[in-house]
């Protein structure tokens, strides 16, 4: 399920591109449907289709200076890699995310968070989510969601959940909510999570009428 969060997120952030880029609209259109076709086989562990798809879309996107395509399909091979257990790949793939990043668009910093948070819900490294899953001003609003739903996950089962915490996410996802109303953004299974990472906490703390509340939104 967290494999699926994390997919929705980079298509949104990728689609939602303000940044100008020189090339005709109709070839950011065709990246993106592509994209989504890559990460849609990545869920579906084929892996080998979806790789071959983030190499050419890489170079797709790095043809027309999408920065954002470029780290969406480079974290896509890194996750790869990930799964494959090749380590020395992974990192080549993640050094690459850095140095864009750095070199270009540190702004973006986020991409990198993400995949690290990937890696540490596959290692079941609830202490490490709960220490980096931080969220940001600058950061997109779906990117704050996420990490706060990580967040209260980790910390619900490390039983170190603060009120604060829940107050947060219980925020975000009203203000989600609101916005996929507008149809601003059409993620329901993003905000499906909040109200799960909700139930979670609440069922963890023995608050079972209103973790079933939150469990049947």
């Amino acid at each position: 399920m967290c494999r699926k969060w994390l997919f929705l997120i980079l298509l949104i952030l990728t689609a939602c591109s303000t940044v100008k880029i020189p090339v005709e609209p109709q070839a950011k259109i065709d990246a993106d449907n592509h994209l989504r076709f890559a990460l849609q086989m990545e869920n579906n562990r084929d892996f080998s289709s979806a790789r071959e798809s983030y190499i050419f879309l890489t170079e797709n996107y790095r043809s027309f200076a999408d920065i954002k395509g470029m780290l969406a399909c480079l974290s896509g091979l890194a996750r790869i890699e990930l799964e494959n257990n090749n380590e020395k790949a992974y990192l080549q793939y993640k050094n690459q995310m850095a140095e864009i990043i750095q070199n270009t668009a540190p702004e973006l910093a986020y991409y990198l968070l993400l995949l690290e948070l990937y890696n540490y819900q596959r290692e079941n490294n609830y202490s490490a989510i709960s220490q980096k899953a931080i969220s940001k001003i600058d950061y997109p609003a779906e990117v704050n969601l996420k990490l706060a739903i990580d967040k209260l996950q980790a910390d619900s089962y490390l039983a170190i959940a603060e009120e604060k915490q829940v107050k947060e996410l219980i925020n975000l996802a009203k203000k989600m909510e609101k916005q996929q109303k507008k149809a601003k953004y059409n993620d329901p299974e993003l905000l499906s999570s909040a109200w799960y990472a909700l139930a979670y906490y609440y069922y963890r703390t023995a608050d079972y009428e209103t973790a079933n509340f939150y469990a049947d939104k």
